[in-house]
């Protein structure tokens, strides 16, 4: 009889949930019309910064700004991606301003590189979408703190938006606490992959509320793109993944699941309002926790300890 340790049955156990409410997602998603962006601003003199821009959400992302007129930098760690992303860019919009920079999220050097390439533009950064995401991989430690070093550039306008491009398998979380989180013995792919969206949410709400304390102006919000036919998913088992693509017909393409997002960072109607959580071109509900200042305070207080090691350990280095 083989016996496996707690952690491979709790492992199983969140996987089976995950499915469970994705299988309703979807269903809801179906059964809900799609929405468009409305009242848009026009793009001309604004300045995005777009993570994950060379493919996927993303780069239908990149595109409709383009149109827009937005002045584009796709962020990027594999630069043959975005070169060829920013040609059929240009080949399908001689007028789109799209340009690529580096930028590697799991290193803080090269997001300090990033940041400091960015000011040698002598640009106003008006939108950040961090958009850049994996799914069910294997354990790893990764750093992060772009919005921290944009902010602290001071290259960003007075009136921007941040939006993280979170997902609704936040849900799949509850119930969550961050010291449960943090002092878990066991990793869970399918876990983890839903507690980073929620705390990309729970994080968000956290900086928009600094901000506001401080006076600032700048909004952050979170939205949910939808279930989208993307290479999201190639990380998925042999079984899951012929059963996913069986399904796939019923995904939203890369240009509807874009359009919330459009919606978050060129919508005049969310103009000055932050700590909103949308999908669908609308405002939505997240999970309660999300909104615990308490948890957002644990949640900021271990990232910035985090983000504080992985510096002192990078100007070791360099």
């Amino acid at each position: 009889m083989l016996f496996f340790s707690l952690g491979f049955y709790l492992s199983i156990y969140f996987a089976v949930k995950l499915y469970i409410f994705s299988a309703f997602i979807l269903l809801f998603q179906i059964l809900k019309p799609h929405s468009r962006p409305k009242s848009l601003r026009n793009g001309n003199n604004l300045v995005a910064i777009v993570t994950g821009g060379a493919k996927g959400i993303g780069l239908s992302v990149v595109k409709k700004l383009a149109r827009l007129n937005v002045h584009v930098i796709i962020a990027s760690r594999c630069k043959k991606e975005a070169i060829h992303a920013i040609e059929t860019i240009k080949s399908q919009n001689r007028k789109a301003k799209v340009e690529y920079l580096m930028l590697d999220l799991s290193s803080v050097k090269s997001i300090k590189n990033f940041v400091a390439e960015f000011k040698k533009r002598e640009l106003q950064l008006n939108i950040l979408i961090n958009n850049a995401g994996v799914m069910l991989t294997s354990y790893t430690n990764t750093e992060c703190g772009l919005e921290e070093e944009i902010m602290e550039s001071g290259e960003i306008g007075r009136q921007s938006r941040i939006v993280n491009v979170s997902s609704h398998a936040h849900y799949a979380t509850y119930p969550f606490s961050v010291d449960s989180m943090i002092k878990r013995s066991y990793f869970s792919s399918h876990r983890a992959y839903c507690e980073s969206k929620l705390c990309q949410i729970m994080f968000g709400n956290m900086l928009h509320r600094q901000l506001m304390a401080n006076g600032s102006l700048v909004t952050v919000n979170s939205c949910h793109p939808g279930v989208v036919n993307t290479d999201l998913y190639e990380n998925l088992h042999t079984t899951t993944s012929w059963f996913l693509n069986k399904l796939r017909i019923l995904f939203k393409t890369a240009d509807q699941g874009a359009d919330t997002i459009i919606h978050s960072v060129m919508s005049t109607e969310i103009e000055g309002t932050g700590g909103l959580y949308l999908s669908n071109c609308k405002r939505f509900h997240s999970l309660t926790v999300c909104n615990n200042r308490k948890e957002q305070e644990k949640l900021w207080d271990f990232t910035m300890s985090t983000l504080k090691t992985m510096l002192e350990k990078v100007n070791e280095k360099f």
